[in-house]
């Protein structure tokens, strides 16, 4: 599948990969997420290096330049030209309430991703995708938005622009419920 990892569960990865820091921060391992690049999914990253500069900064130097010419070299990684998307842009910021940050480097990715493929798939634990609007509620809230895959954005961003945003476990569920439907 074609998909784009956002920082948070790359980190993760780089945490419990790397460093074996076995605390979990994400709603599920994201080891398994990174396991299946190259072979089930394709992550894509900006060719502008976005994407890249933001989990380079996370990440030990060394191992990430070699982990990164790896991925790459095997087809883990492809990096993509974005477009602008400014009516997209200005749509979220004013209804929904996405913060104008960064992180909008994801959903120009993944738009890129629908124009090509149709769909795409996100996946990050920043409540900002899912619904910007609920940004510091009590964390039973947090988990069933990010579980669920639900929240006023990330329903928007399926239903008009065939942009799935998922958490960790919510991707690894879809991933289970697929393939029961192909068995």
């Amino acid at each position: 599948m074609n998909i784009v990892i956002d920082a948070n569960v790359f980190v993760s990865y780089f945490k419990k990969e790397v460093l074996d820091i076995k605390k979990e921060d994400l709603t599920s391992n994201a080891v398994c997420i990174f396991d299946r690049l190259g072979k089930e999914d394709i992550s894509y990253l900006d060719d502008g290096g976005h994407i890249l500069q933001e989990w380079r900064a996370l990440a030990d130097p060394e191992w990430f330049e070699t982990w990164y010419a790896d991925s790459l070299r095997d087809g883990a990684l492809v990096l993509v030209p974005t477009e602008n998307c400014q009516d997209l842009k200005k749509l979220i910021y004013s209804k929904y309430g996405f913060p104008k940050s960064k992180d909008f480097w994801y959903i120009k990715v993944a738009k890129r991703l629908c124009n090509d493929y149709g769909k795409s798939y996100l996946i990050t634990e920043d409540l900002d995708f899912f619904d910007p609007k609920k940004k510091g509620c009590n964390n039973r809230i947090r988990l069933k938005l990010l579980k669920n895959s639900s929240g006023n954005l990330a329903k928007h961003l399926k239903k008009k622009e065939s942009i799935y945003i998922f958490s960790v476990i919510g991707y690894l569920e879809y991933l289970k419920k697929i393939c029961q439907l192909k068995a």
